[in-house]
């Protein structure tokens, strides 16, 4: 018994694809709620193959970063349970662009370490997160955070710092002409920060709050064992965190921040990832089932009227 819960998050790709499988089977539900809704069953189907996508490129993500030290399929599951517990992102296929978005923006940014003369990465990493702005207004809030992430990059410098600006000029006045040309509605005009905590029931923050405390456990145990891996390996880490907080900060005071949960689950599926594949302990192995179950769980309770 030991041994199986010192190695259960060790498994290849056909027992994740099954786990996986096994947790979009939440989707269910949802799909046969929207009978016969075209609308309802269109937003559904493309934020599903959105959300397979993402999961597949986060597995990709953590083995080319060097978080995962095999090609396992653990990523993927644990990113497709999280945000299948979670109806409410169902149809928000806007939050899947998103953490797409967020890939290529991370691999541009970690091409950028110790590199204080990155002026490319610098205006192209400025320019996708401006761009992502136009589906996610709020993502324009974000463009001081990338100044954040080139300082623990180490690749901050004057040059660079310009460069940002460059992108944020350029992309506002492409914007603004395209805008006036052809007529079209300013996506920003209905941008809000109004504090959205109170539309929460208490049924929500129960779940909110379980996963909160589990999370909690593995992202200090990632942050204890983080000083003994290399520094190639620390970068990643502490951009996820960074990414993690300003989502989560993001969707409690926007009205509209439902689609950075979906970058918060991301977050949280790989620092999970590295949590259960630092050590293979039989505690380590217990929390991991525990975690399951509480997912599953809040997903029912999120499914009682």
């Amino acid at each position: 018994m030991t041994y199986f819960f010192r190695h259960i998050t060790q498994f290849g790709w056909p027992i994740a694809i099954l786990l996986s499988l096994s947790a979009l089977c939440m989707w269910v539900p949802a799909f046969m709620e929207a009978g016969t809704d075209t609308e309802a069953l269109t937003s559904l189907s493309v934020t599903l193959g959105l959300t397979v996508m993402n999961g597949v490129l986060l597995t990709l993500f953590c083995y080319h970063v060097s978080l995962t030290r095999y090609r396992i399929g653990l990523p993927m599951f644990l990113y497709l349970l999280v945000v299948s517990s979670c109806p409410a992102t169902y149809m928000c296929w806007r939050g899947q662009v998103l953490v797409t978005v967020l890939f290529a923006l991370l691999l541009v940014v970690l091409g950028m370490r110790n590199d204080p003369e990155a002026v490319e990465g610098a205006f192209l990493s400025t320019l996708l997160l401006c761009g992502a702005s136009l589906l996610v207004p709020e993502t324009a809030l974000l463009v001081p955070m990338l100044w954040v992430v080139y300082i623990v990059l180490r690749a901050l410098s004057l040059r660079v710092w310009l460069a940002s600006w460059a992108a944020v000029g350029v992309f506002a006045v492409w914007t603004a002409v395209i805008i006036w040309l052809l007529r079209l509605p300013n996506p920003y005009a209905g941008l809000e920060t109004e504090w959205a905590v109170g539309s929460r029931t208490a049924l929500q923050w129960v779940g909110a709050g379980t996963e909160t405390v589990l999370f909690g456990v593995v992202f200090a145990g990632v942050l204890a064992h983080l000083r003994y891996d290399n520094s190639h390996v620390q970068n990643p880490v502490m951009l996820l965190f960074l990414y993690l907080l300003q989502a989560l900060l993001l969707y409690a005071f926007s009205a509209s921040g439902l689609p950075f949960l979906s970058v918060a689950f991301l977050a949280a599926a790989a620092l999970s990832t590295i949590y259960f594949l630092q050590r293979e302990t039989t505690m380590r192995g217990v929390l991991f089932l525990v975690l399951c179950v509480v997912l599953v769980a809040v997903r029912v309770m999120r499914a009682v009227p």
